[in-house]
């Protein structure tokens, strides 16, 4: 993408815009507006996103931190300019919560530095690679593309002087963590340096991708699932490092570093994970910094767990919302939600329980506004499209766009939300005929949601059972026939699984609907009649979520079984296993890599 196709691509866009919808979407709907307008001047008057020259170039290792600590000797860039300003030093790019750092010293890489009131604000090393994979420091030449107040483009080159400058567009907008980068010429993806024992790519139903770096080897790549949101708890719960973007094809690798420094909550870590990679792929990549102290924490546990056992935590959160609760037993990740102060982990399994950890993954409505969490971060960069598979976004065929995204995350908010709109809250429909309607839509939505993962379930069980059938028609050894005959006790158990009435739910959805559309006067009359389709429509949703449990229970115990034989010296086993394996390995996220 050329560089006056990003311009022709970032113009035009109000801060309200910017504020509400997703970047990528604000950027194409304006792209044929001029850089400056109306809709800028309105800006400039309370401008929130500031341009700096540092005067002088710092040396890599001095930058930013003794940039910032001379911010008193900084010029500021004027609102209006264009890349015809030179800078004389650094290039300082400000909002409320972020500085991007952008060197004018050679072989220096771009940083982003939280601007966090405590003394151990946390900053990521920001850098490109080309489409060999090669990394790109800074730099070979910044430009300024747009400084209009509310919002800031910057043109970085980065590249040695004998091979190609790879450039990159970086955008900063007011009031949000995160910045945006986006490829102009050459740049192949866009990675960032992290200090950290774990990071997370988060999937519904708790089956996260975790990589653990004492899991790996150093020098290890371990290569992200196809998913947009990945999570870096950089370590002694300093901060949490956000990357998103539109594409699952965009996902990159995880770096295992050698880097003997680093500790996780005052216990050693190494080797560590020091580095998170994305693919460009002509797209945006969005990167976050949350660096408000103890939004995760983590326990080293290593004890034996039973499981009739509870493991209750004495850490207690500085926020209110929803918490990401996990512990590592026997070898795999246990995955909860948890709202309020109290965690209390508990699982079906026995043996070693390693660890337990905890992060803010989204607000509630009880959580500080000022306190920002990854899923906030991935609505503002994903929330108007529909690659945001963890909103609650999921597109229907004939769903209406207002109604595309739930209001709620489950099935049970959505029914609350109905039976108090009937007995309490008739003033909503008032305000808006189709809040009902919409609510229903959403139950729907929700509803297939979980029908689809039950129905890769199912996919699997077929799929097993054909392998069932081809190791049962040969002759093997003792090992062989035993492993043979515990893969089918397990089949069957997921054979008797009994079909959801997911259909049904549908239809008792419509019904609402359609009360409420054809004889609005029942929502005072027959309420009674309206809570028993509402409490319909819960319970086929908890029947969904129901069969989920024991398909995952039973999947993970396959896994286990080809985990304990996988190194086993006899060819056909070791294929049935390796085959199995990997059937269960597709269907189950929340393992770790490794494996």
């Amino acid at each position: 993408m050329s560089r006056e196709q990003v311009i022709r691509s970032i113009s035009g866009v109000t801060a309200v815009y910017c504020l509400i919808f997703a970047p990528w979407f604000a950027w194409a709907l304006h792209a044929q507006e001029g850089l400056t307008g109306d809709s800028d001047t309105r800006q400039t008057v309370n401008a929130r996103v500031v341009f700096w020259d540092t005067g002088r170039p710092y040396k890599q290792g001095a930058a930013p931190s003794a940039a910032i600590e001379d911010k008193s000797r900084w010029t500021r860039v004027p609102i209006g300019t264009n890349e015809d300003y030179r800078f004389n030093g650094d290039c300082v790019v400000e909002n409320e919560y972020v500085w991007l750092y952008l060197p004018a010293y050679e072989n220096s890489p771009a940083v982003l530095w939280g601007k966090s009131s405590t003394a151990d604000a946390r900053r990521l090393t920001l850098y490109t690679y080309d489409a060999q994979g090669q990394r790109r420091n800074g730099p070979k030449g910044i430009k300024v593309l747009r400084n209009v107040g509310h919002e800031a483009v910057v043109e970085y080159g980065t590249g040695t002087q004998r091979d190609a400058t790879h450039k990159v567009a970086y955008r900063v907008v007011a009031g949000m963590h995160w910045i945006e980068a986006k490829p102009i010429e050459n740049a192949g993806g866009l990675g960032i340096d992290v200090k950290s024992q774990l990071v997370v790519v988060p999937s519904e139903f708790g089956e996260d991708f975790i990589c653990d770096s004492l899991k790996q080897k150093s020098g290890a790549k371990v290569s992200i699932p196809r998913d947009n949101l990945v999570i870096g708890l950089d370590c002694d719960g300093n901060s949490v490092s956000v990357i998103t973007y539109p594409s699952v094809d965009q996902a990159g690798d995880i770096l295992i570093g050698s880097d003997k420094a680093v500790s996780n909550h005052g216990h050693p870590v190494f080797p560590s994970i020091s580095a998170v990679n994305a693919n460009f792929k002509g797209q945006s990549i969005f990167v976050g910094l949350l660096d408000d102290r103890d939004n995760w924490h983590f326990e080293r546990i290593r004890r034996i767990y039973s499981s009739s056992g509870q493991y209750i935590s004495d850490w207690k959160p500085p926020y209110q919302g929803r918490w990401r609760l996990t512990g590592r037993v026997r070898g795999r990740h246990r995955i909860n939600d948890v709202t309020g102060d109290h965690f209390a982990f508990a699982c079906s399994w026995s043996g070693t329980f390693e660890y337990l950890f905890m992060y803010l993954y989204a607000r509630t409505e009880d959580t500080p506004a000022d306190i920002v969490t990854p899923m906030d971060i991935y609505r503002e960069t994903l929330g108007a499209g529909p690659s945001a598979y963890l909103l609650e976004s999921d597109i229907r065929g004939g769903v209406q766009k207002s109604t595309k995204r739930t209001k709620h995350r489950d099935v049970c908010g959505t029914v609350n939300d109905l039976k108090d709109t009937w007995k309490d809250h008739l003033d909503r429909v008032k305000k808006d005929p189709n809040y009902i309607s919409d609510l229903a839509e959403d139950a729907k939505a929700i509803m297939e949601r979980l029908e689809n993962r039950c129905n890769e379930y199912r996919t699997f069980v077929e799929a097993l059972g054909e392998v069932c059938a081809a190791m049962e028609a040969k002759q093997g050894t003792a090992e062989y026939r035993q492993f043979a005959s515990s893969i089918r006790k397990h089949h069957a158990e997921l054979d008797k699984m009994k079909p959801t009435r997911y259909a049904y739910g549908c239809q008792v959805a419509d019904e609402i609907e359609r009360i409420c559309r054809e004889q609005p006067e029942r929502l005072t009359t027959d309420r009674q009649r309206l809570d028993e389709l509402a409490e319909r429509v819960r319970a086929v949703a908890q029947f969904q979520e129901d069969s989920l449990k024991p398909y995952r229970r039973i999947t993970a115990a396959i896994s286990d079984l080809c985990l304990e034989r996988r190194e086993s010296g006899r060819d056909e086993l070791k294929h049935y296993v390796t085959v199995i394996g990997r059937l269960c390995r597709q269907l189950l996220r929340n393992r770790d890599p490794e494996e």
